[in-house]
This record gives C-alpha cells, structure tokens and sequence, in this order.
C-alpha cells in the first residue's frame, strides 16, 4: 500500500478538524471516490484518531503491548501452507504503529501545536487584480503580479515594495505583499501591510486580510491577537466567518 506523504496527512487532518477549505473538500472527496487505498486510509486513520481520543492512555498501552509482542516472536512462513492470520496481524499491528505514531507523537518532530494550526488553514490565494489591459498600469505593479503568480514571492515583494513607494494607500498591492511575505515566511513583515487593509473598512480585501492577519498572528505565537481577530471574524457575514470559528475554538483548546 502506498504510504501518505506530508501533504496527505496535512489535507486529512484538515477534514477530521473541520477546518478544511472548499477546494480541500473537493479534492478529498474526489480522491476517496477515485483512489481505494487513500479511502482505506483514511478510514483507518479516522478509527485510530478516535480511538486515541476516547482513551489515548488505554490505546497507547495496547499499541505498546503490540509492539513488544511483535519486538518478542519472531515470524516464520511455511512456503507450503502461509500463517495468513497471524501474518497480516503483525503487518496490521505494524502499520496501526507507524499511523498511530504520527497522530500521536507528530508534536516532537518540530511542530508546535500553533504551526500545525497556521499550516492547516494557510494556502495562497489566487491573484485577482485587473491586467487584461496593461495600459497605464505602473510597471512595477506588472512585475509584481506576474511574479506573484509565477510563485516568485521574493521578486514580488521586491516589486510590490517599489509600487507601494509612490501608491502607498492600493489595498490590492498591500494585501499581496503581505501574502508574499507570508509565502516567503517573513511572517512579521506582513502584519502591518495587513494591518493597513483591515484600517480600510470599505476595502473588498478587508475579511481575507483579516483571516490571514488572524494566522500570522499565530505564526508569531501572539494568540491574543489571534483570537481577537479570529473573534470578529466569526461574527461577520464574511465566507471566512465558519473557518474563523473552527480555528477560534482551537485556539481556546491550546
């Protein structure tokens, strides 16, 4: 069976937590109708996390016991007639092992609780500044958004940077810088250009330069900011009202 890389497990867990995108829900959803082993593992993996979360001392002696059972016998195989049973129960145990271990223990490879919040709800939004007509369009805002779109986060905040020289008060160029300095994880540095959408209460950028101020907030582990915007955000009648929510409730767990 082929394993779940990171990105796998990432989308996942977003769907478990209830804090998955529409377009994570499309795709999962897509991929459990079209790929039998994902839809097997991702069955397995709703069992075990449930599991854990009902009794996670209980299970993790279980799992434990297992193991050293596993680490105490050794498997043989008879060419004419396989143990089928008791062969499928080691390669069960040991893959409830290593599945179970990343739900577990994934807090000790680095990740802090708060990154795993910021990495399971941040994703790049598309660009959607008008250049069908570049005429009249400063140059440097062209370069800015073709980077941007090309992925090239640096050279768009480069770009931005020069634009927002001589047009310091474009809300578009300030929300996608500061998407740029997140890309580029320069959390810190797009929170003021975040912080001036959002002073802007008739900018169209306001709600998403909410939300995204919301995550880096969490990013620099400042949780009471997090929540106060996240709060406000849940109340609002903007499409990030329901997400605002589901991450405001998870910050009250940590």
């Amino acid at each position: 069976m082929k394993e779940l890389s990171e990105q796998d497990i990432e989308l996942i867990e977003r769907v478990l937590s209830q804090s998955a995108t529409e377009n994570d829900i499309i795709t999962f959803n897509a991929r459990l109708d079209n790929e039998p082993e994902f839809a097997a593992r991702v069955e397995l993996l709703k069992n075990i996390k449930a599991n854990i979360k009902a009794e996670s001392g209980q299970f993790e002696a279980i799992l434990e016991s297992i193991h050293e059972e596993y680490e105490g016998q050794k498997v043989t195989v008879n060419p004419k007639k396989p143990p089928v049973t008791r062969y499928y129960y080691y390669v069960a145990a040991s893959l409830v092992l290593l599945i179970a271990a990343i739900f577990v223990f994934r807090g000790f490879n680095g990740k802090t609780p708060l990154d795993r919040l910021y990495t399971n709800n941040f994703s790049i939004p598309a660009e959607n500044i008008t250049t069908r007509d570049n005429t009249g369009l400063d140059s440097d805002l062209i370069a800015a958004i073709n980077a941007y779109r090309q992925k090239d986060f640096k050279k768009a905040i480069l770009n931005f940077g020069a634009y927002l020289k001589t047009n310091p008060q474009d809300d578009a160029a300030n929300f996608y810088i500061a998407i740029s300095y997140l890309a580029d994880d320069q959390h810190v540095s797009s929170i003021k250009f975040l912080e001036k959408v959002i002073d802007n209460r008739d900018s169209v950028y306001r709600s998403a330069a909410q939300w995204y101020l919301g995550l880096a907030y969490i990013k620099t582990e400042n949780t009471d900011a997090a929540k106060s915007i996240f709060s406000e955000l849940s109340e609002s009648n903007s499409s990030y009202a329901k997400r605002a929510g589901v991450v405001l409730k998870r910050l009250n767990k940590e």
